[in-house]
């Protein structure tokens, strides 16, 4: 199980488990220990880091430190590929929608 874990991780392009990757992912979590993304999902501890300008588009920016910012493991995840203001709005949206007015609370009451 370990070899398979091991190959598949190879395939990744080595993005992920590079020591040179490893040293850059922990000197900005010890940088920035707080998460910069502050999506509705953050647990605001810095566990990860996040690409600012994703590596498919600028692959050239892969170890960049300018390009690195400390995050949460969920706002990293949630943002993927897309551009942070993107995100938000999405985040908003999603927000707005989960909020009930408070015309249809005095409904209940």
């Amino acid at each position: 199980m370990r070899r398979r874990m091991q190959a598949r991780r190879q395939r990744s392009g080595g993005q992920l488990t590079s020591r040179r990757w490893q040293n850059l992912r922990a000197r900005v979590i010890r940088e920035e220990p707080l998460c910069q993304l502050r999506l509705s999902c953050c647990t605001v501890v810095s566990d990860t880091a996040d690409h600012i300008v994703p590596v498919k588009n600028r692959p050239d920016l892969k170890y960049n430190r300018h390009n690195v910012r400390g995050s949460c493991r969920a706002c990293n995840m949630r943002r993927g590929a897309r551009s942070l203001s993107e995100v938000r709005v999405e985040d908003e949206a999603m927000q707005k929608a989960i909020a009930k007015p408070a015309y249809a609370l005095g409904f209940f009451g």
